[in-house]
């Protein structure tokens, strides 16, 4: 983290929520470093200008704060996948948007040192600012 409380932010998950949260953390000053390529690239370019696309495990190298926005059915074994090839740091933030997950879904993220946490925004997404 900078000195200034700016974080180095990665997004997981090119849908409805990712984006919108990357550009909302964006306007608070943090530094959006990557987010995953999703079924509408354009839509996510025109959210996140100048944002690179890389793959998952690329964009929690370069992160301090990993935001996970994928469907249920993928949380799972997306962090147990990436705890197994090493990808999460001591210290890193990874935080999840699915609301019928709690902190147990991060529990792989977790045992390698990473800071879990869930959030469940209580609004409806539709991909846009």
């Amino acid at each position: 983290m900078s000195r200034d409380g700016r974080l180095g932010v990665g997004i997981i998950g090119a849908g409805r929520v990712g984006p919108v949260i990357g550009a909302a953390l964006a306007g608070a000053g943090h530094a959006i470093i990557g987010i995953t390529h999703g079924s509408d690239d354009d839509r996510v370019e025109s959210v996140l200008p100048d944002v690179p696309f890389l793959d998952a495990l690329e964009v929690v190298r370069r992160s301090e704060l990993v935001v996970i926005a994928v469907p249920h059915d993928q949380l799972g074994p997306l962090v147990g996948g990436l705890a197994d090839v090493g990808a999460w740091q001591v210290g890193q933030l990874v935080v999840h948007t699915d609301p019928s997950s709690g902190l147990e879904a991060l529990a792989p993220a977790a045992a390698r040192g990473a800071i879990p946490l869930a959030i469940h925004p209580a609004i409806a997404f539709t991909g846009t600012s």
